[in-house]
């Protein structure tokens, strides 16, 4: 009742060449690895002990399936030599499995292990769709809140340039008129109720509650409309951070942000005629990012501490700008912006 087989790598534990065995109907007592007489070395050859007689037999000539490997099954040398040795008959249906019930039992395994990957990897696709769906969700959404943004920003400056305009020419109307003395009272009546008239259009009544990005927005065009009543400028899609020089038509620094980058005004100065705005932006790779725009005109000094400053708000800082000072700290004793 006592079998052999060879060349079963030793990875293979003794326990799942027993489930292999009892799984295809034969009745096993003990699976023992025969070890090596010299050094007490696993090797290669199974023992493996049936309780029934004929299953030796059966074991042979079907040998061992593991782990989806064919191994040949070899008989006891006591048992080939035995006179005791019964030779199993050919027409005796007991000593043999029947080959339907053999292709029957391979077929369900390997049907079973198709559905289980079939459905692993139908789980799989499911996730991968799920996660393509919810990327393109919050792309249309960015796109949809970029568009409504473009929009109202659009609406803010078309606002902006009417009211400009309608101003002008209230402020020309009262000039180009001659006014007959006898009815100085009434013409004060009409330009006092076409002023009220005109103040009522430049403040229409919001119709929605602001939310983070336009007060932001609205903040900025404010200041714009109140720093630069005399000369107004704006681009079109872009909030407008500026600092400029009082009392004089030109100079003066300019950022402009597009409406969809959540940004704030760090430092707006004129340090020793040194003009600087600085503007942070929040990013995802480096959290914030600091972008500052400086003029240094040619009559005055670069200051050293400004850079500084700036540097302290923020290390990942960008300085751009016109630079048109006598640069002493770096060497030169007489330069500016025309090579003197």
């Amino acid at each position: 009742m006592i079998a052999f087989v060879k060349g079963i790598d030793p990875e293979i534990p003794e326990n799942r060449i027993t489930e292999a065995l009892n799984k295809v109907g034969l009745d096993v007592i003990n699976v023992t690895r025969l070890n090596r007489k010299d050094d007490n070395t696993p090797t290669s050859t199974i023992k493996v002990t049936f309780k029934d007689a004929n299953n030796p037999n059966t074991f042979i000539h079907t040998g061992l399936q593991a782990d989806s490997m064919h191994f040949n099954a070899e008989a006891a040398p006591q048992n080939k030599n035995s006179p005791t040795t019964t030779t199993p008959l050919l027409h005796d249906s007991n000593e043999f499995p029947s080959l339907p019930n053999m292709y029957q039992r391979q077929q369900a395994r390997w049907k079973k292990i198709i559905e289980e990957t079939t459905k692993r990897l139908f789980k799989s696709l499911q996730q991968k769709i799920k996660t393509i769906e919810q990327t393109i969700s919050s792309v249309e959404t960015l796109i949809n809140d970029d568009a409504i943004s473009s929009s109202s920003l659009s609406d803010s400056d078309e606002d902006i340039q009417i009211v400009n305009a309608k101003n002008k020419n209230n402020l020309q109307q009262p000039q180009n008129q001659t006014k007959p003395p006898t009815t100085i009272n009434k013409n004060k009546t009409s330009t006092q109720s076409s002023t009220t008239a005109n103040d009522s259009i430049k403040k229409p009544t919001p119709n929605r509650n602001p939310t983070a990005k336009t007060s932001k927005r609205n903040r900025s065009l404010d200041s714009l409309l109140d720093s630069t009543s005399e000369r107004l400028f704006s681009l079109l899609g872009y909030n407008i951070f500026r600092n400029d020089r009082v009392g004089k038509p030109g100079g003066g620094v300019l950022g402009a942000v597009k409406p969809h980058l959540e940004c704030r005004e760090m430092m707006n100065r004129t340090i020793h005629k040194n003009e600087i705005v600085a503007v942070q932006i929040e990013m995802q790779l480096y959290k914030s990012m600091l972008i500052s725009s400086i003029y240094v005109p040619p009559t005055a000094k670069i200051g050293m501490n400004i850079f500084q400053d700036l540097y302290n708000i923020n290390n990942n800082c960008i300085i751009v700008g016109d630079r048109n000072a006598t640069l002493y700290e770096i060497g030169s004793a007489n330069t500016d912006a025309r090579g003197k």
